[in-house]
């Protein structure tokens, strides 16, 4: 009984059931149950997963139950040991090529620009926060001391370019609108960083990446050592298929704004082609891309060219970091962020 509940039990469950992401595709999956089949089997997979939780509870009600129900509990035990080793298991990777070198160069320029990335960013929610909220007397905003004083510590301000040494220098609060939208767009970069470096084990889609959620930039420079630590970079495999991903998705994405009259299409040919993937998709909540709740049909002109911003950004981060891992160019000493130029 002990060894199937350590079973049941395992870290792979709990870092599953309590990753933020689990919750948040639980309650996307209930609100969209009724119209897409898709959802559905999510859901349907969410239930199971809190099962096991919910048998141990029941487990502890039954041990004053007498024999029968130690009988009816041991025997759901079994069949939820299973389930759970079902829904647990790590797929089996046939034919899979070796990992690309990955030398500790190659992992601290990465975990380098990560950080870069973290700072940029939680500086731009620092900046949000300040010019929306009113601050109570005597509070004194650190933000950038702090910041400056963590790229320091790791050897990066002498290596900052001079469009992020000048947006850092900045005091606080005095970051236009129009900075801060494009440094929250360096979300995009870190979270790529992070997943390739090993730090996050899930990469969101690009549609549950619309809003600006700062936690990861937080989490980054609160505890720099966290990109720093790992000694692996991601699979070539895995890489690959984000690669695959990301194309695809921009191709969504941009056909629908082709679609719209949002962009233009290099060739008349290229543009009836989009426009026809488009009609394919239109309205099919089971089968279109999601942004957020909505598929890309029913989103807004504004939503479409946000998505389709991520989804190219993504695309090509992930490029370049399939370029430098394969050794197709060099590092360089300067610390530059993405797509701040």
């Amino acid at each position: 009984m002990r060894s199937l509940f350590l079973r049941l039990f395992s870290n792979n469950y709990w870092r599953r059931l309590f990753h933020r992401e689990t919750w948040r595709s639980g309650r996307v999956a209930l609100r969209r149950a009724h119209k897409d089949r898709r959802a559905r089997k999510e859901l349907r997979q969410f239930v199971l997963l809190l099962l096991p939780l919910f048998f141990f509870v029941a487990y502890l009600g039954f041990l004053g139950a007498g024999g029968a129900g130690v009988s009816v509990v041991v025997i759901a035990a079994v069949l939820m040991g299973l389930l759970l080793s079902y829904l647990t298991r790590t797929p089996e990777k046939k034919n899979n090529p070796q990992p690309l070198p990955s030398g500790p160069e190659l992992r601290r320029e990465f975990a380098e620009l990560a950080l870069l990335h973290a700072v940029l960013t939680e500086r731009a929610g620092h900046e949000v926060f300040l010019q929306t909220k009113e601050l109570p007397e005597g509070i004194e905003v650190t933000a950038r001391h702090r910041h400056l004083q963590t790229l320091r510590e790791h050897g990066l301000y002498n290596r900052l370019g001079d469009t992020e040494r000048d947006l850092l220098l900045l005091p606080d609060g005095h970051w236009t609108i129009e900075q801060i939208n494009t440094v929250w767009l360096s979300l995009e970069p870190l979270r790529l960083l992070r997943w390739v470096l090993r730090v996050d084990d899930f990469l969101p889609t690009v549609g549950d990446t619309m809003t600006a959620d700062y936690r990861i930039a937080g989490e980054t420079v609160k505890e720099p050592e966290t990109v720093f630590r790992n000694d692996k970079l991601i699979g070539v495999d895995d890489l690959n298929m984000a690669i695959s991903v990301a194309e695809q998705c921009f191709y969504r994405f941009w056909a629908e704004g082709v679609h719209r009259g949002l962009y233009a299409a290099e060739t008349v040919e290229k543009a009836q082609e989009a426009k026809e993937y488009v009609r394919q998709l239109a309205g099919k909540e089971s089968s279109d891309l999601l942004v957020g709740t909505k598929i890309v049909s029913l989103c807004s002109d504004s939503e479409v060219q946000l998505a389709t911003n991520l989804a190219l950004r993504r695309t090509q981060v992930l490029q370049w970091v399939s370029q430098r891992m394969s050794g197709e160019f060099g590092s360089s000493e300067r610390m530059e962020g993405f797509y701040l130029r």
